[in-house]
């Protein structure tokens, strides 16, 4: 006979004007009389830095007791502070939710502490304090490392499972009423061991909440919101099985297809909306980035490298060139170097590129806000929110001395990557030809796979070549970046005459690449035109076709040489 689990105590403890509540056992091992015994700590070297913003802190806690997540939410703004008063502080409404849904049997995390600090009558910084899942991560981040360094097998195995256990889960939830405005895969905690299932927690449970009756539309728009981040990463086959698994779990009648087509659509139309309100922020500005202007020079990065940086950076951008390590382009209008910025240590290898122009035109472009290293910047971040990889834009500069006007775009270097060109040339070659044509094989799908992606997000490059596509070294990584961002142009729906010409230009450039055979042309298109194959491809490689040899004699002609 087992005896029944004690129940757990918490007592109200005030440290100032902080009020907690807290578990009996925890409280001398977290608080002291002043409150959180944080300086304690980062003496001791136990605290880990998760997020720091204006908004909201997130650290991890190492102690004797276990580790625990701690949770800071700051009333930075007007906005927080009216929030506090017309409802509960955001650690109060993720302590009751997290109550709410471990009694509905859904897995999430335990809270041992929450508090709230009251001034005037009013709610100002509140925490919550959450143990640690011992063995998990963020579904996000695992799929970013873990799973992409899994030998094909497993993962072909594992995403089997994941798909099958991801679907449960999720039917779980709306079975229960659960809502949560932010789900993501990295609101998803995941615990993979050998042998045995895999298990899903919920977290993030200030934006959930529990309806009695969860109607179809909410339940497909909760859906179209995890389906965003696996719309790339995903095939058919794996979200057939989520939507099999969900059905099953919720006993829905009728066709698992129609609700995967329901749900796309959906999908395709909040993921839209989302992004173009994500790309006028960005071009706004917000919090992510900072604003300058040091004399007549005028520029944006990234807040994380700091503003005293970025300032140095507009002051004397010429200056960076002194810290080249390579260079990999010289000419009197363009200059591209890898550089090494001692003051972003972050980032040991960046890239500095350099514009050069003049004429009143881009004078005027840089005035109205549409130079090229302004749309090379936009359009990075726009590629990176809809997952299309590309290297980070970090920070740009425009600068104009009358009508010199120079243009300069620090990006971040991948590592051990080189152009499909270069690559091709110096490396694909020496391989025994088994091994180069299985790589060339996954390196099609995967391209075919991104532009296709690329094109469906309204994007096209007009200047699409092996030169201005970056690859992988390593022979067991299939990852593709796109470059030359300036040659982006956005479309709300791609024309297919321009759909064509990004083709052409592709296939054009691949001419160049010996091991790229006809078979390896026809893979790519099949996996470009995905459902449309059989009614479109005869046509479309015919179109192809006849505008590569129209490209080919018009180059000659003009004695312009092809790359």
């Amino acid at each position: 006979m087992t005896a029944a689990p004690r129940e757990t105590k918490f007592a109200t403890v005030r440290c100032g004007d902080t009020h907690w509540q807290i578990r009996s056992d925890l409280q001398q091992e977290l608080l002291d009389a002043h409150g959180l015994r944080r300086r304690d700590w980062e003496q001791q070297q136990r605290v880990e830095v998760i997020k720091t913003g204006a908004h909201r802190e997130v650290i991890r806690l190492d102690t004797a007791a276990g580790q625990f997540y701690i949770k800071h939410y700051k009333v930075a703004g007007i906005k927080p502070f009216l929030q506090n008063v017309i409802r509960p502080a955001k650690a109060v409404l993720e302590q009751r939710m997290a109550a709410r849904v471990r009694a509905l049997g859904i897995p999430t995390f335990e809270t041992v502490a929450w508090a709230e600090t009251r001034s005037g009558g009013f709610v100002w910084d509140n925490y919550l304090i959450t143990r640690e899942i011992p063995g998990t991560q963020p579904l996000d981040g695992f799929l970013r490392t873990q799973f992409a360094a899994m030998p094909a097998a497993a993962a072909s195995l594992f995403r089997r499972r994941l798909a099958v256990e991801l679907g449960r889960f999720t039917g779980k939830l709306h079975d229960a009423g659960i809502v949560h405005r932010d789900f993501h895969a990295g609101n998803i905690l995941i615990r993979d061991q050998p042998a045995a299932p895999v298990q899903l927690w919920l977290i993030d449970l200030h934006c959930a909440h529990i309806q009695k009756s969860l109607g179809q539309e909410a339940a497909q728009q909760n859906l179209a919101m995890l389906h965003q981040f696996f719309a790339t990463r995903s095939t058919r086959a794996d979200r057939y099985r989520f939507f099999r698994a969900y059905c099953a779990q919720r006993g829905l009648a009728g066709s698992v297809k129609s609700l995967a087509r329901e749900v796309q659509a959906c999908c395709s139309r909040r993921a839209q909306r989302h992004w173009r309100r994500k790309d006028r922020k960005w071009r706004q500005g917000t919090r992510h980035l900072v604003k300058l202007r040091v004399g007549s020079q005028r520029g944006r990065g990234l807040t994380v490298l700091g503003r005293d940086v970025i300032r140095d950076i507009c002051a004397q951008p010429e200056h960076v060139f002194a810290a080249a390590t390579a260079w990999y382009k010289q000419s009197t209008k363009r200059r591209v170097a890898a550089v090494a910025v001692p003051t972003i240590p972050q980032y040991p290898r960046l890239f500095w590129k350099s514009l050069k122009l003049r004429g009143i035109m881009p004078l005027l472009s840089q005035w109205l806000g549409r130079s090229s290293v302004r749309r090379a910047w936009e359009n990075g971040h726009a590629l990176l929110r809809r997952d299309i990889a590309t290297p980070k834009p970090l920070l740009f500069v425009e600068s104009a001395n009358g009508f010199d006007v120079r243009q300069y775009l620090l990006t971040e270097s991948i590592p051990d990557s080189a152009t499909l060109f270069d690559w091709h040339h110096d490396h694909l070659v020496r391989l025994p030809q088994r091994q180069r044509r299985e790589i060339v094989r996954r390196l099609t799908v995967v391209l075919a796979g991104q532009l296709r992606w690329l094109h469906t997000c309204g994007f096209e490059h007009r200047d699409l070549k092996s030169k201005n596509i970056l690859v992988s070294q390593n022979e067991n990584d299939d990852r593709t970046w796109l470059l030359d961002l300036e040659a982006i142009r956005r479309w709300p729906r791609v024309p297919r005459d321009r759909m064509l010409q990004n083709l052409t230009r592709l296939n054009v450039s691949s001419t160049f690449l010996s091991e790229i055979q006809l078979s390896d042309r026809l893979r790519f298109l099949r996996n470009y035109l995905g459902s449309r194959y059989f009614l479109e491809w005869k046509s479309t490689w015919q179109k192809i076709e006849a505008r590569t040899g129209r490209k080919i004699d018009k180059n000659r002609t003009n004695g312009r040489p092809l790359s």
